[in-house]
């Protein structure tokens, strides 16, 4: 058994080297975090009280105004709209969905996993077929499918006591995630490969941010080798996922092409959404969520680069220098220093053109 763990590390397969370790030492014994107020000033420790916090805090997260600035919209090109878009989904577009569908993930509130959808065949995927195709022509999404379980994981870094070191990752029903995936696939064809700027990396076919790193790696080593001055500036979005406004999300995607229906079946996934914080033991009880895409939906990486293209204006011809998108922010790489400050001596943020 060691040998063969020691050969799971080795490989770097840490899902079987991790299985393997539970096989010897059992399952970890779940523990309960202490967490603090919202104010700060109070160290809740039992179980009701930390669930409590945690929907108060993801309540707050997902519902946050912001107003936005309607002639960075108006800036957006109206593109022509791509009506095939609108056409129900083929069984074979859902076959497809279902076989990228990644194994050994957490279902649901249903608890129906990905490995009985994978399963279908015959007269039963038929069936499911015809499910996802009714959604699609009455445009009803229902709750089981839009609806939210929320897991908070701790980003290990910071204090466990903070909620805000946490990530909200949403558990959402498979056939949801399957719908979600044949959407996916047709704005990656027809709307994202067209839009995004080649410096987009993340979540794209054939692409990784690992080429974001090789080509920062390289204009090291070409900079050391020509005796050039380079800066790097490494931008944050705080939240990136959880603070995207859905009504200017709506307008940008109309303008790159989709079609009114199209836009309408992404909007049934979020509109009148709600969740649950599920914790250890408890399970609280149910929010709206009015803002943000949700961390777990196989959507929301392509729609949350799609969702602020004025930002590539943050390096635009005028300016030397290349802005680099990542998952939850951009790298800016220029050969003379970059302003950083606003005329308040503030430090500027990248999205603050199109929402505040």
């Amino acid at each position: 058994m060691a040998e063969e763990i020691q050969w799971f590390a080795d490989m770097k397969n840490y899902k079987q080297f991790f299985s393997a370790l539970k096989t010897v030492y059992g399952p970890s014994k779940p523990t309960t975090t202490p967490l603090l107020s919202s104010d700060s000033d109070t160290l809740i420790k039992d179980k009701k009280g930390i669930s409590n916090r945690w929907k108060e805090h993801f309540s707050q997260l997902f519902n946050r105004s912001s107003s936005v600035d309607q002639s960075a919209l108006d800036q957006i090109p109206q593109n022509r709209s791509i009506e095939q878009l609108d056409v129900p989904p083929s069984i074979e577009e859902v076959q497809k969905a279902i076989k990228q569908m990644s194994a050994g993930k957490a279902p649901g509130k249903d608890g129906i996993p990905t490995e009985v959808y994978k399963a279908l065949n015959g007269k039963a995927l038929q069936a499911f077929h015809i499910v996802l195709t009714s959604i699609w022509e009455e445009e009803d999404m229902p709750t089981e499918l839009r609806d939210a379980s929320i897991v908070a994981l701790y980003k290990n870094k910071g204090s466990q006591a903070a909620c805000d070191n946490y990530r909200g990752i949403s558990l959402l029903s498979t056939a949801g995630k399957i719908l979600a995936r044949v959407i996916l696939n047709r704005l990656l064809s027809s709307v994202s490969e067209q839009n995004l700027p080649e410096s987009q990396c993340g979540f794209r076919p054939d692409r990784s941010t690992i080429d974001m790193a090789f080509t920062v790696r390289q204009m090291q080593e070409k900079c050391l080798e020509q005796n050039l001055s380079l800066y790097i500036v490494f931008i944050d979005l705080t939240k990136a996922f959880d603070t995207v406004n859905r009504d200017t999300l709506w307008v940008i995607l109309s303008k790159l092409g989709c079609p009114a229906k199209f836009v309408k079946l992404i909007q049934l996934f979020h509109v009148d959404m709600t969740g649950e914080v599920l914790s250890v033991g408890e399970t609280s009880d149910r929010f709206n969520i009015s803002n943000g895409v949700k961390q777990g939906c196989p959507c929301s990486g392509t729609i949350q680069p799609i969702f602020n293209p004025s930002i590539t204006t943050c390096c635009d011809g005028s300016r030397p220098g290349h802005l680099h998108q990542i998952p939850t922010g951009w790298l800016t790489i220029r050969p003379s220093p970059p302003d950083c400050k606003n005329k308040d001596n503030r430090e500027t943020h990248p999205g603050s053109s199109l929402c505040r």
